[in-house]
């Protein structure tokens, strides 16, 4: 119908939308859209991130780099990294997201049914991302 071809029409058209409107503004629209449903995700990526990031680089410190300098943090330091990593981002990003920052964790939600699938398998999908 003629409806549908308007719609459609509109939808690719953007500058068709008056000045101000959401759809008039390509980079408007890509906020909006990871506002409204990628958020959780980002978060998932940017905790896991940061727990790779703080652990696994401090890690390394106490392992091969603390021989090449002579110090480390040992092994209560890998400890303490990773502990506040943990908690820093469940400050961060506990409420937008529930805080999982490990597949592990995603899949446990999942299998106590807290969580539906497809959602489960987009967090992971970004926590794998955040840990690369």
């Amino acid at each position: 119908s003629s409806r549908s071809y308007e719609v459609i029409h509109h939808f690719y058209a953007l500058s068709d939308y008056p000045e101000g409107h959401i759809f008039s503004n390509p980079v408007s629209l890509f906020y909006l859209l990871i506002q409204k449903s990628m958020k959780k995700y980002i978060a998932e990526m940017i905790g896991t991130m940061v727990l790779v990031l703080m652990g696994c680089g401090s890690a390394v410190i106490a392992g091969g780099a603390a021989e090449a300098v002579g110090t480390g943090v040992g092994t209560i330091g890998v400890a303490m990294a990773f502990g506040l990593s943990v908690v820093a981002m469940a400050y961060a990003i506990g409420g937008i997201s529930g805080c999982h920052i490990n597949p592990a964790i995603t899949l446990g939600v999942l299998l106590a049914g807290r969580m539906k699938a497809v959602e489960a398998v987009m967090y992971m999908v970004f926590q794998v991302i955040g840990a690369i």
